[in-house]
């Protein structure tokens, strides 16, 4: 008993270190858009089509895999997903083809099924000590170590690019590697019960959608998705504003350092929303929503801007914005669903709150290169400026529906 107890609390402080490592793949957020025009020779309507349909084929085999972790266990099911973190960024990296890098990228989706499995094991560890209201402050401390990694990443990523087009990418494989290592020492009192058991459990209780979750889960794909699509155009749009003016090798230098100061930003960004967390809970998922609304305003705005550096200077500042959004939107939309829903239902909610952002992702991927087939870049911030705006809604009906929930328990 007090052996498992110190098995416990050793991954509850691991699990920081070990997601600030494994959030994604190193050093390709720093340089996808880079590698993808540069090295592999892709449009950008190529980059959102090759989002779109990777994320697509990962949804057809998406019930498959869940059914597949509930077999194996979370424990397992998030050393698959290392496993092909590491077989992606190979792919990405060696293939040269549009299907091959379709292929990486579409195992880079399957991966993060399974390791989603990460924040189960992380909650339950915590629900077994007695200590699950710790899950915010515990997750976004990960989220700020893997910001702080990046962060620094990016300062060097465009000089590394500029040394080697694929050493990178190299560096991408190894912490792969290493990821798949720490993962191992994991560890979840749950995993080691029977698992016939279990599934036979889960196929007797039913999951119930109410319209908390379904506003949660609404929230986490138009919101989330919205940003990650963002932030991919907006890297592009950078790299397009500044070659008018600048060579090749100084857009790498300058399109890393604007990286390096949006992470910035998202450091700063897990610092304060961990700080505003229980003064503003209730209103936080409004509070993203109309923040999100002034990045993607002050990114039009630059783009319209004809003076070259003063354009990027605007569409940084909607960047880093983007940045500062990205981990407090996915911290807190999956805090307030696991505190919305039953304990035993955790690793489908789990699934379904990741499925919901390769829906969003998909469909907001799909439109966006669909718009870029014949329109300018600007119009696809139209769009995703639109989808903000009318989520509003959603965020607003979370702000009252939580507030509600309060009352209720303080009575």
């Amino acid at each position: 008993m007090l052996n498992e107890k110190k098995k416990i609390e050793m991954s509850i402080k691991l699990y920081p270190y070990y997601y600030g490592l494994s959030a994604d793949l190193m050093f390709w957020a720093a340089i996808n858009t880079l590698f993808l025009t540069t090295v592999k020779d892709f449009t950008a309507s190529q980059i959102n089509s090759l989002i779109s349909l990777s994320v697509l084929i990962s949804f057809i085999s998406y019930f498959l895999i869940l059914k597949l972790i509930k077999k194996i266990g979370e424990l397992k099911a998030i050393k698959i997903g290392n496993i092909s973190l590491l077989i992606s960024s190979i792919c990405i990296t060696f293939l040269k083809s549009y299907g091959g890098v379709l292929f990486g990228l579409t195992l880079y989706e399957i991966a993060f099924v399974f390791k989603s499995m990460d924040h189960i094991i992380l909650r339950r560890d915590l629900e077994y000590l007695h200590e699950e209201n710790k899950f915010f402050t515990i997750a976004t401390k990960g989220t700020l170590i893997y910001s702080i990694i990046t962060m620094i990443i990016s300062l060097i990523a465009g000089l590394i690019f500029n040394l080697n087009n694929y050493l990178p990418m190299y560096i991408c494989i190894f912490f792969c590697f290493l990821n798949y290592i720490i993962s191992n020492f994991l560890y979840c009192k749950e995993d080691t019960n029977n698992k016939d058991e279990k599934i036979e459990t889960s196929k007797k209780a039913k999951i119930k959608f109410n319209k908390t979750i379904l506003f949660i889960l609404l929230f986490y794909l138009l919101i989330y998705c919205v940003i990650e699509t963002s932030q991919t155009n907006a890297k592009l749009i950078l790299q397009y504003n500044m070659e008018k003016f600048l060579t090749t090798e100084n857009v790498a230098f300058l399109l890393s350092f604007i990286i390096f100061l949006s992470r910035i930003a998202r450091v700063l960004g897990n610092i304060i929303f961990n700080k505003i967390y229980n003064r503003f809970k209730d209103k936080l998922s409004i509070i993203i929503n109309i923040l999100l609304i002034i990045a993607l305003t002050f990114i039009l705005l630059g783009d319209l801007v004809q003076n070259g550096y003063i354009g990027i200077a605007v569409i940084t500042i909607g960047f880093a914005i983007l940045l500062l959004l990205r981990d407090p939107t996915e911290n807190y939309g999956r805090t307030i669903l696991f505190n919305n829903t039953q304990k035993k239902f955790h690793d489908e909610f789990s699934a379904y709150y990741t499925l919901s952002r390769k829906i969003g992702k998909f469909s907001i991927s799909l439109i966006v290169s669909i718009i870029l087939l014949e329109l300018d870049i600007k119009y696809a911030f139209i769009f995703l400026l639109v989808i903000c705006v009318l989520t509003l809604y959603i965020t607003s009906k979370i702000t009252r529906t939580l507030q509600k929930n309060e009352e209720k328990e303080n009575i």
